[in-house]
């Protein structure tokens, strides 16, 4: 279940286990070489833009698309992707949301009050895959936590 590259990666990146564990799941259902219908790839579905920018931004010399479905190289830049989200958004369920439906897309949520009261949290997330998401996220990462698979 690449437990050592989902350990090495999420400390790297200070994030729970258990949350990179729960993404990998509720993403690909742990396939390495799944790609979405949108075109996301591998454990983590990352979008080839998406991916080509955080290696860029994590400073990833040599990154190459074609690799996103290498375990250790998907896993890491996923862990990168989320660890920015997190200090974009400081909730841990709208970082899942900007990491389903985008950045873009969720920071606008904030600034409308019919979704959020104070700009950072959603008190109601308007995409149904979105919020469906989130919750199949959560009671994974609660499995996973529960389990204690990262003793």
């Amino acid at each position: 279940m690449f437990q050592e590259e989902i350990e090495a990666s999420a400390e790297e990146f200070n994030l729970s286990k258990a949350l990179v564990a729960a993404v990998c799941f509720t993403e690909s259902s742990f396939r390495v070489s799944v790609v979405s219908s949108s075109g996301a790839i591998g454990l983590m579905q990352l979008m080839p833009t998406t991916a080509v920018w955080i290696a860029d931004k994590i400073g990833m010399n040599g990154f190459l698309v074609s690799s996103l479905t290498t375990p250790e190289i998907n896993i890491y830049l996923g862990c990168a992707y989320l660890n920015y989200l997190q200090k974009r958004f400081s909730n841990e369920n709208t970082v899942l949301c900007a990491y389903n439906a985008g950045e873009g897309t969720v920071s606008t949520w904030l600034l409308n009050s019919e979704y959020s009261c104070d700009g950072e949290t959603l008190k109601k997330i308007p995409y149904t895959e979105t919020e469906r998401y989130v919750q199949k996220v959560n009671l994974a990462k609660a499995t996973y936590s529960n389990q204690k698979l990262w003793s």
